[in-house]
C-alpha cells in the first residue's frame, strides 16, 4: 500500500499546483516560452548569421590593412632616423677632410666604410661624397657612380641639393623612376656635399616579409571564416530540406487526422502540460495559441460527470498501468459537448528522465449519437410491440428468438 500511494504521489504531485491555472488561455512554463521564443527568432538567427560572418570577414580585412599602412608608415619613418643618423655621423670627419686643401677620396670610402654599419649597407642605404664642383668622388658601396655630376645620378632640381639639411629626409625619384630616401649635408665651404639615400623599395623590406606572415594569418583567418559559413550554409541547407520533409509529413498527418475526427495527444506528466495536434484544435474548433496547453486548461474543459485527468493519472498509478482506454467529454468552443475517446500509452522519455502519456482521441459523438437513437427506437419498439393485443415473438434466420411480448411469455 504504501508503494503504491508513493506512485500515486510521485506521477500526480506535479499535477496539482497546476489545477488552477483555470481557462483564460494557453499558458506555459519558462522553458517551453523560451523555446517557443527561440523557435521563433530562429528564421531570423539564420539570417543574421551570414550577415556577422560578412561583417567579421569585413572587419577582420579592414583592421589588416589598416595595420600593414600604419606598419609601412612606421618602416619609412625608421628608415629616415636612420638616414638622418647615418647622415649625422659621417658629417665630421668628412668636413675635416676637406678643410684641407685636397681631399683623399681613398681616405674618404674608408670612413665611410667603417662607420656605416654593414647591415645598412645590405639594406640598400648608399653614400656618395661630392666636390666644389658637384662631382661625386667617392661612396658607398665602392665604385658606385664614381666620377659623374651629381645631377647625372638624382636629376635636376632637387630641393635636398639645394636646402642640404635645412631639407631633412626627403622622398625623391630617381632618374630610373625608383622612389627613394635621401639626405644632403654640407661638408665643406665650398659646396661639397654628402648624400646618403636608400630606396623605398629596400626600406620596406622587412615590412614586406612582416606583410607576408601577417597576410597568410588572414588568409588563414579567412579560409575558416569561410569554412564556417560554407558549413552554416550547408547545415541550413539540410535543416530547410528536414523541415520541409517535416512539413509536409505533418500536414499529411493533419491532413489524415482531421479526416478521421481524431487528435493527437502528448502529455507531459512531470510539467503538467500538454501538446495537441492541429486536428485536435480543429475538431474542438478552438485556436492555437501556444506550443502547449496547461493541465488546468484541460481538466476545466472536461464534463463534471466524467473521469479528470487528475483522476485518472491517478488511477494509472495505482493500478500500475501503462495503457489508456477512456472516454469522455470535452466542451468545445461553440459550448457543445464533444464524446472523445482516447487511447494512449505511458512512456518515458529518456532524455528527460520524464513521464509522457502519448496516444490519440477520436471523436465518438455521431457513435454516441446513433447509439442514443438507436436505444430510443428499440425502446419504443417494445412499448409498440408490449401494446399488441396479442402475443408476438420474432425469430431470426438461425431459428432463435430475438424479441417477444409478455402476452407470449404468459401464453408459453
Amino acid at each position: 500500500m504504501a508503494r503504491d500511494d508513493a506512485a500515486i504521489s510521485e506521477i500526480c504531485e506535479p499535477l496539482k499546483p497546476a489545477q488552477g491555472d483555470g481557462i483564460a488561455g494557453p499558458k506555459a512554463l519558462t522553458s517551453q516560452v523560451l523555446a517557443e521564443r527561440l523557435r521563433a527568432a530562429e528564421p531570423l538567427l539564420r539570417k543574421l548569421a551570414p550577415s556577422l560572418l560578412a561583417i567579421f570577414s569585413v572587419t577582420v580585412a579592414a583592421g589588416f590593412t589598416l595595420q600593414i599602412l600604419t606598419h609601412r608608415a612606421e618602416s619609412l619613418a625608421d628608415s629616415a632616423t636612420e638616414i638622418e643618423m647615418i647622415s649625422l655621423a659621417i658629417q665630421p670627419e668628412l668636413t675635416a677632410s676637406f678643410a684641407s686643401s685636397k681631399p683623399d677620396p681613398v681616405k674618404i670610402a674608408q670612413h665611410l666604410q667603417r662607420i656605416t654599419p654593414k647591415s645598412k649597407v645590405e639594406q640598400g642605404v648608399q653614400i656618395f661624397v661630392t666636390d666644389e664642383q658637384a662631382r661625386i668622388i667617392a661612396s658607398l658601396p665602392l665604385d658606385s657612380a664614381m666620377g659623374e655630376l651629381l645631377s647625372t645620378h638624382f636629376g635636376q632640381s632637387q630641393p635636398m641639393t639645394v636646402l642640404a639639411e635645412n631639407a631633412g629626409v626627403s622622398a625623391i625619384v630617381l632618374p630610373n623612376g625608383a622612389k627613394a630616401l635621401a639626405m644632403a649635408r654640407r661638408i665643406g665651404p665650398n659646396g661639397a656635399m654628402s648624400i646618403t639615400v636608400q630606396p623605398v623599395s629596400q626600406a620596406l623590406q622587412r615590412w614586406r616579409e612582416r606583410s607576408w606572415s601577417m597576410g597568410m594569418l588572414l588568409l588563414l583567418c579567412l579560409l575558416v571564416t569561410g569554412g564556417m559559413a560554407l558549413a552554416f550554409f550547408w547545415q541550413s541547407w539540410r535543416v530547410k530540406k528536414a523541415d520541409d520533409a517535416y512539413e509536409r509529413m505533418q500536414a499529411r498527418m493533419n491532413t489524415a487526422l482531421s479526416r478521421g475526427r481524431c487528435g493527437l495527444w502528448d502529455w507531459d506528466i512531470a510539467r503538467g502540460s500538454l501538446h495537441w495536434s492541429d486536428s485536435m484544435y480543429e475538431m474542438l474548433g478552438y485556436q492555437r495559441n501556444s506550443e502547449f496547453l496547461a493541465f488546468g486548461e484541460i481538466n476545466a474543459l472536461i464534463h463534471p460527470e466524467d473521469e479528470d485527468l487528475y483522476t485518472l493519472a491517478q488511477r494509472l498509478a495505482a493500478d500500475h498501468e501503462t495503457t489508456v482506454d477512456h472516454s469522455f467529454r470535452l466542451m468545445s468552443a461553440q459550448g457543445e459537448w464533444v464524446w472523445l475517446r482516447a487511447r494512449a500509452q505511458l512512456i518515458l522519455d529518456r532524455q528527460e528522465n520524464r513521464l509522457h502519456l502519448v496516444g490519440i482521441a477520436v471523436d465518438m459523438s455521431d457513435q454516441r449519437r446513433l447509439e442514443a437513437e438507436n436505444e430510443t427506437a428499440n425502446l419504443r419498439l417494445r412499448e409498440a410491440i408490449e401494446a399488441f393485443g396479442e402475443s408476438f415473438v420474432l425469430w431470426d434466420a438461425d431459428n432463435r428468438m430475438v424479441m417477444c411480448n409478455s402476452r407470449f411469455q404468459k401464453l408459453h
